[in-house]
């Protein structure tokens, strides 16, 4: 799910359902049209067109949705990041398993990562 926040951000948060990830991403990475802040425990990630913040599509995250886009670095797996979540969060390899490849599919649904295998 996606909602409006204060200020015309977009929150993106889990949706309820069964991720359907394309199996081609095995290595996510964050796109170069954005840049991201931590604040307060928040996450705001604004896209960059020729040096110029967008601030009408800022999407923040949540504590959870922070630590995955943290770890996101182009070189760790989908199953390496929903490790770092069992050992930051109280959560079974299924769980996070599960909560990582839906998150990740909302980002690449909003051009905020993509495969960095395939990029190569």
């Amino acid at each position: 799910m996606t909602g409006a926040a204060p200020g015309g951000a977009e929150n993106l948060v889990f949706p309820l359902r069964l991720p359907t990830m394309p199996a081609a991403m095995t290595v996510p990475r964050r796109s170069d049209r954005f840049v991201s802040r931590n604040v307060g425990g928040e996450t705001f990630v604004v896209p960059v067109r020729a040096g110029v913040a967008n601030l009408e599509a800022i999407f923040t995250l949540n504590g959870v949705g922070s630590a995955i886009w943290e770890q996101i670095d182009g070189k760790k797996t989908v199953a390496e990041l929903a490790h770092a979540l069992t050992v930051e969060f109280d959560v079974t390899e299924a769980e996070a398993a599960a909560d990582v490849a839906a998150f990740l599919e909302l980002l690449a649904s909003k051009g905020l990562i993509d495969d960095a295998v395939a990029a190569k």
